[in-house]
């Protein structure tokens, strides 16, 4: 059911898209360089937690970083591991 609100369309049965969070720093930049959307980012003690909405090719992506089969730009990578220190560093 779709409702009209001051212009905007607002869709109150949509559900949230599946979310995949991570610690690990350097394949939360991997994953942003490789296009994933940052969902929302956390705590837990000193770790952030990184959470991206999920998408149907995650596992490969995963498994191709860990695997050192990854393939991104180098300038891409660089400046998403600029843009999520930039990201901790900001996180409350």
């Amino acid at each position: 059911m779709n409702h009209q609100m001051y212009g905007k369309q607002e869709n109150f049965n949509k559900e949230s898209p599946p979310e995949y969070e991570t610690t690990d720093f350097y394949l939360a930049s991997y994953l942003r360089s490789k296009g994933y959307c940052i969902a929302s980012l956390g705590r837990s003690g000193n770790r952030t937690i990184f959470k991206f909405e999920d998408k149907p090719e995650r596992e490969n992506d995963i498994l191709a970083y860990y695997n050192n089969k990854g393939c991104v730009p180098p300038l891409s990578l660089i400046s998403a591991i600029r843009e999520m220190k930039a990201l901790i560093h900001n996180v409350g």
